[in-house]
């Protein structure tokens, strides 16, 4: 089996590097792409595979993985993919609005490709240990073919059906709930703040109340006023997902209002103005600290 993986970010370098260690074991082959070729030289070291120049190198592949930023970069990379493995299994594991599996499905079928909508929820270091949630809706012999594949980076998958908007919806439903918690931590830990309750002091409670990856990572992150991206999720994504997830019930047919994506995405908003986009998506909590009158970062350097 041949089997490319295209985007290389956080999340798509941890999924190939264990794909590469499967395809080594099972005699396929991987080769990988990213539209910025300039971090190829230090991952060669990480990803034993095939690194392309030009998507043109992937021609024939069978499976097609995608982990791109946004919905525009998903549909143009699809295209680019349909003119070289026209008969390809797509896998999109890109967060994208549900129209846009929709539509790519579409392109997909009319070359003779099945496209699987196949986001994923963890961080890039849950796929490093293999332990995402993986979500997966489209045909069902194909989701069947990579199944295996699945299971390489996944502790879990859930299974949506055949309709591939199902798969997107339900990662975006699931950040929201990310998204929400995070307004909160921030909202709670100013609280704490204001008030001389030691941010580690309550992280214990957080962890020992919530003892899940999210919350403890990004009630560390918050408490401590520490927004790296590194290893994690940037205010560009972010925002992108928090436009996808108001905007997905109004896409579908029937508005639902989502008081809390409002303002968790102001806070965002106002954390790139202060910051810049490149920061972890957990600092909208500078936004909720400047609005409670506290010093926004309580770490100068991660500005």
């Amino acid at each position: 089996m041949h089997i490319a993986y295209l985007g290389l970010g956080n999340m798509g370098t941890e999924i190939s590097s264990r794909l590469a260690t499967f395809s080594k074991a099972n005699n396929h082959m991987l080769t990988v792409w990213n539209r910025s070729q300039d971090k190829y030289g230090y991952l060669r070291a990480k990803i034993d595979a095939t690194f392309a120049k030009d998507l043109e190198e992937i021609k024939g592949a069978d499976v097609v993985f995608l982990m791109v930023l946004n919905d525009k970069a998903s549909a143009d990379v699809l295209g680019r993919v349909l003119e070289v493995c026209p008969t390809a299994i797509v896998v999109d594991q890109s967060s994208v609005n549900p129209k846009t599996s929709i539509a790519n499905e579409k392109a997909a079928a009319a070359t003779g490709a099945r496209y699987l909508a196949a986001p994923v929820f963890g961080r890039p270091d849950a796929a490093a240990a293999g332990k995402l949630i993986q979500v997966v809706s489209g045909d069902k012999e194909a989701q069947e073919t990579v199944r295996p594949l699945f299971d390489v980076s996944a502790r879990a998958v859930v299974n949506t059906g055949e309709e591939v908007y199902k798969a997107t919806t339900v990662k975006l439903m699931g950040n929201a709930m990310i998204l929400g918690m995070m307004e909160m931590l921030a909202e709670v830990y100013a609280l704490g703040d204001a008030t001389g309750i030691e941010p580690d002091v309550f992280q214990q409670f957080v962890e020992m109340f919530f003892p899940t990856p999210s919350y403890q990572v990004y009630g560390r992150k918050i408490g401590q006023g520490s927004f790296s991206a590194a290893g994690g999720f940037r205010l560009e994504g972010g925002l992108k997902d928090a436009n996808n997830i108001l905007s997905v019930g109004a896409d579908l047919g029937h508005p639902v209002p989502l008081p809390t994506i409002e303002l968790a995405k102001k806070h965002m908003l106002r954390a790139v103005e202060m910051g810049g986009q490149d920061q972890d998506w957990s600092s909208l909590s500078a936004a909720v600290r400047e609005e409670a009158n506290l010093e926004p970062y309580l770490k100068k350097e991660e500005k």
